[in-house]
């Protein structure tokens, strides 16, 4: 929430202070998030190689601790940094993985999630009409997915 208070800079300081709790006693899928959610963080105030290196940790991380829910969350921000950085074809393997994960478990919002990031990545790739193609049907299969979820139907 700090971080889309415009407060990178003590969301950060308070990843930093979860993950040195952690130390003592690192709880798996926790440490996975403070480590996704501080990766996220450095690409917003645009450390994006410091980000890279943190949300891999947290994909290991992840992947240890089995948590179907936080990798699939984790591909997303993973193929989101990688965009940054110019790297289309990772970026854009890590957000199908992701999408993918998302379906296997049947959650539209992180498969919206998902889909955000990889309209994202076609964006800044300079790939316009492929990312409205996709943001178009993104938002007509997800709306379709979450009401049959019964999740309701409102999205981007």
């Amino acid at each position: 929430m700090l971080a889309r208070q415009g407060l990178l800079e003590r969301g950060l300081q308070l990843c930093d202070e979860a993950l040195a709790l952690l130390e003592a006693d690192p709880d798996p899928v926790v440490h996975g998030t403070a480590l996704d959610r501080r990766g996220m963080i450095l690409a917003f105030l645009g450390d994006t190689d410091e980000a890279r290196l943190t949300v891999d940790q947290a994909f290991e991380v992840a992947t240890a601790a089995g948590d179907r829910a936080l990798l699939c969350a984790i591909q997303s921000h993973r193929g989101s940094i990688r965009g940054r950085l110019g790297q289309w074809e990772h970026a854009l393997r890590c957000l199908d993985e992701a999408v993918a994960l998302a379906r296997s478990l049947g959650d539209p919002y992180l498969e919206s999630i998902a889909w955000w990031e990889r309209t994202d990545v076609l964006t800044r790739k300079g790939d316009l009409d492929a990312a409205l193609r996709r943001l178009h049907h993104h938002r007509q299969a997800t709306a379709q997915r979450m009401i049959a979820a019964g999740t309701g139907g409102s999205i981007i």
